[in-house]
This record gives structure tokens, sequence and C-alpha cells, in this order.
């Protein structure tokens, strides 16, 4: 369990982000610009830590209890190489902190890159999906997650059911061919994501992307 203390490195990410704007200018034309562009990067903060759910609220590359939560605690160090990297996957079993490192990877590239960023379950997906009506366009929830600057698609493989294997297969295939930034954690082995979802979505997953593979004896 954390301590309520336990969120303060995301202050000091918040700050980062937007503590370290220059002052407004005393030019009075360049000074709403200025404050708009703050407003609207604070904005975009918001919204993304609102997607990340509370378990994961004291996840940052900086925060002392990652390593610890990692195994091999070594990844943090991979991850903080990975962060400019356009797709990461991050490999293993349960337990071994794919999900911690990835929302820490996806607030380091927030940090970096300008553009909005969320976290998405991929489970969610194919809910949304099968419950969208036919003939009405994309579901809301699967169309933000195919179009958005940054996101995490996080458990990739655990929902079984026909539209949700569809619903993420479509999303990640449409991210890479747009070239968006795009993190995924998958807990299952090359050969099952291939069975599940295909040789061409394992190749863009896999050998497309910087992979980062978690679990006891993992390098």
């Amino acid at each position: 369990m954390h301590r309520e203390s336990e969120p303060q490195p995301i202050a000091l990410w918040l700050q980062n982000i937007v503590g370290n704007m220059p002052p407004p200018s005393a030019d009075m034309d360049c000074a709403p610009t200025q404050s708009e562009a703050s407003e609207a990067k604070l904005e975009r903060v918001r919204n993304m830590e609102a997607s990340i759910p509370a378990e994961w609220r004291w996840a940052t590359l900086e925060a002392p209890d990652l390593p610890g939560r990692v195994q091999p605690p070594s990844a943090v160090e991979a991850a903080r190489r990975a962060v400019a990297a356009p797709r990461i996957a991050i490999l293993g079993p349960s337990g071994a902190g794919k999900t911690s490192l990835a929302v820490a990877l996806l607030r380091a590239r927030s940090s970096r890159q300008s553009g909005a960023a969320k976290f998405f379950h991929a489970f969610e997906l194919g809910l949304a999906r099968s419950r969208h009506r036919l003939g009405d366009g994309e579901a809301a929830l699967v169309e933000d997650a195919m179009t958005i600057p940054i996101a995490l698609l996080d458990s990739v493989g655990q929902d079984d059911s026909p539209r949700g294997i569809e619903a993420v297969r479509d999303v990640v295939l449409k991210r890479f061919a747009d070239s968006k930034a795009t993190i995924v954690t998958i807990d299952l082995s090359m050969d099952q994501v291939t069975s599940k979802f295909g040789d061409g979505f394992a190749r863009r997953v896999l050998e497309r992307a910087t992979v980062i593979r978690l679990g006891v004896g993992a390098k």
C-alpha cells in the first residue's frame, strides 16, 4: 500500500512540465499567447493524469519505489534510454512491474513531446467496440486510442473475445501506420502474440519496437 505522501514525485514532474516555462513577456501582445500555451499544456497533463488508475499515481522514472517494483531493476535504466523511442513494448509475466514501468514511461514521454497522452486498458477497447452501434462510426474510445499523439495500451492480449482482439489489433496497426508514439504492455510470448493477433501484428509490436523484457532472468 502507498502512503498519501507518495504521489509527491508527480508534483515534481508536473512542475518540470509547466513550472519551467518562460515568464510572460512585458509585451502585452505576447503575454496572452504564452499564458494560453501554458494553460493548454497543463490541461493536457490533467487529462492524462485522469486516465491513469490511482494504483499507479506514484509511478515516474524518478520515483524511489520504481526499481523495487520492477524485475529486474535494471529495466528502469533501459526505460530511461527508451523514452524517445516511437514504439515501446514491455513484456513479462504478471507481477513483474510492466504497468508501473509503462506509466512512468508515459509520463516521461509526455514531458518531452507536445500533444495529448492517455492510458488505455486494452480490454476496454473491445468492450467499447462491442457496445457501439454498427454503422454509426467508430466507438469514441477506440477512435481516441487510434489518434491520440501518445498512448499507453495496457495488458494487451488478456481479452480473448473476438471484438477485443480485433479492436486492439486495429488500434495498434493504425498507430504504427501513422507513426504515433505507442507503449504497450504484454504478458504473452511471441508465439502467443502471433497466434492471437496475427504475424503482421507481432512483427510491428515486437520486431519494430524497442522491447523491454521483465521477469526473473530477463535481460
